[in-house]
């Protein structure tokens, strides 16, 4: 077997450490290829001189978690990190977990008042006696909570955590990440070991608030009790971590990445706010699917995950790794791309069928906002790319109006990216009709609640046409390609609504529900952003 590793640890039996220390700045050609900057004390892990100058979002005023990057009060404080007893073994929890010290939580000034250049908040408020470390009752200032199974003012209340079908009832969730119990595997460990039988349906011992969220792939189940299979079959790869679910460990921000939640009572919910959501929910929605096989031999389809968008945001450049593969903020679509081409050739090397039809029956998704523009061509040519962006000129330039995602921006740096990155996506269109599926992007159906298509009673329908979103009143000119920028000029300057009841602006020019303006509405406008989105 192989082993997948957690966050903090990797190699054959996952007992050589891969640390994500926390830092204050990233490497440079003069620091070594494969290790990443640290700035913190090999053995209290607390930050070394809070007087050297650098800002990344991982540097620690506390106690540094270097596992995960992550920062917790430190400075002798009531509620700060106790780590195990020198000597303990890898993977001792600490004796008191402390109090999380996230941005914005970085002092402005140290303990003799001399201002520090990397941090915003006076030190009264995270260590004085009613500071965030130190406070019982009502502190002067609230901290975030960093890791999702936490909540409650203090992050004192535990919850549950979103994993891959909660890893199937035979293993553990650590962050989005599934520690499987002695005899399973699998990303989601729905994979029993050779020899042991492959029980169906959901273990009794799952509690009863997590069945509800829970599936048994009906491949599992006797031939008596499922229902007939329909194809086409598809194979889900169990991909390196570091690769999809090891950024869940790291993303260090609850809200990020995934489609559904817990609430503090444990109640699972959609979330409303990860425009990228499909990228884990299209993957769940395939480890629970009656077309799911786990025999590779028979399958029509091999689905690929990765999870480039959690990467992109809020992974990348918290610390100095990981990185795909040049330590560099931007261009953020680099580090996509060579986190595509890292999982083809692992599926290469790690296994025969791939190139037993060339890849053309391999399905990867392209999630972000210009979808499969900057798609390696050794992937893109023969795959089949699922993707929100219809984009086909052969030709293409970036159009994104945030900078760090400019696909166009070059970067070459040897050791690390020896070419200049662009030579990776050349040739090819951002889809292709004849081989490429463009798909709806993720949306919680609570957002769409008023619809008549999902049993709301009918609004009359006042509105012809209807756009409320970014309209590049603070973008580049490039943005949306001016389309936004020209309609919404247009929109005012002639007064559309007034005339045609045309609404096209913000939520400031037109407050309300927008689930109801929706439901009010003939007609919406889909116009270009960043992409596809906003």
């Amino acid at each position: 077997g192989v082993c997948q590793c957690p966050a903090g640890w990797d190699g054959d039996d996952c007992s050589t450490p891969r640390k994500r220390p926390c830092t204050n700045r990233i490497r440079t050609k003069t620091d070594p290829i494969d290790m990443p900057v640290s700035h913190i004390d090999n053995v209290t892990k607390e930050d070394r001189n809070w007087l050297e100058m650098g800002w990344m979002a991982s540097r620690c005023a506390g106690i540094c978690d270097e596992d995960l990057g992550l920062c917790y009060c430190g400075q002798n404080s009531t509620y700060r990190r106790v780590l195990p007893p020198p000597g303990s073994p890898p993977g001792t929890p600490p004796i008191e977990e402390g109090r999380f010290l996230v941005v914005p939580c970085q002092p402005s000034h140290n303990f003799q008042g001399i201002k520090l250049d990397w941090g915003q908040m006076p030190l009264e408020k995270i260590y004085g006696a009613q500071g965030w470390c130190n406070a019982h009752t009502v502190p002067i200032e609230h901290c975030s909570c960093a890791l999702e199974k936490t909540t409650g003012d203090f992050c004192r209340y535990r919850r549950e955590v979103f994993c891959l079908n909660q890893c199937s009832g035979h293993g553990d969730c650590n962050e989005g990440y599934c520690k499987c119990h002695e005899g399973w595997y699998g990303t989601d460990c729905s994979r029993s070991r050779a020899g042991l039988p492959m029980p169906p349906g959901i273990p009794d011992q799952v509690p009863g608030h997590l069945r509800h969220v829970m599936r048994a792939p009906t491949s599992l189940a006797s031939p008596e009790e499922r229902p007939a299979r329909k194809r086409p079959y598809i194979y889900v790869y169990d991909m390196p971590p570091a690769l999809n679910t090891r950024n869940l460990q790291y993303r260090l921000s609850p809200n990020a990445c995934h489609w559904r939640s817990f609430s503090f009572h444990n109640n699972s919910d959609f979330k409303e706010t990860n425009g990228y959501g499909l990228e884990i929910h299209l993957h769940e929605a395939l480890l629970i699917s009656p077309h799911r096989t786990f025999d590779p031999e028979e399958a029509d389809f091999f689905y690929v995950p990765v999870y480039i968008t959690c990467y992109m945001w809020p992974v990348m450049g918290w610390a100095d790794y990981p990185w795909f593969h040049a330590p560099s903020h931007r261009p953020r679509p680099m580090h996509a791309a060579n986190m595509v081409l890292d999982a083809k050739r692992w599926v290469e090397s790690h296994h025969p069928w791939w190139k037993r039809r060339g890849g053309r029956d391999h399905i990867f998704l392209m999630p972000h906002d210009e979808g499969a523009c900057y798609m390696p061509t050794e992937v893109y040519k023969t795959s089949i790319v699922l993707t929100h962006w219809g984009r086909m000129d052969l030709e293409h330039q970036s159009a994104s109006g945030w900078p760090p995602d400019n696909y166009s921006e070059p970067l070459q740096m040897p050791g690390y990216q020896d070419v200049d990155w662009r030579e990776l996506y050349k040739g090819h269109p951002c889809y292709d009709p004849k081989k490429d599926i463009v798909v709806p992007l993720y949306r919680a159906p609570t957002q769409f609640k008023l619809s008549p298509l999902l049993g709301a009673p009918p609004r009359e329908r006042d509105i012809l046409l209807y756009f409320r979103g970014d309209v590049g009143k603070h973008r580049e000119v490039w943005y949306s390609r001016g389309i936004r920028q020209k309609f919404f000029k247009l929109a005012h300057t002639k007064l559309w609504r007034l005339k045609y009841d045309i609404v096209i602006g913000t939520a400031a020019e037109y407050p309300g529900e927008y689930t109801e303006h929706l439901a009010r509405s003939k007609f919406c406008l889909v116009p270009p952003g960043d992409g596809y989105s906003a």
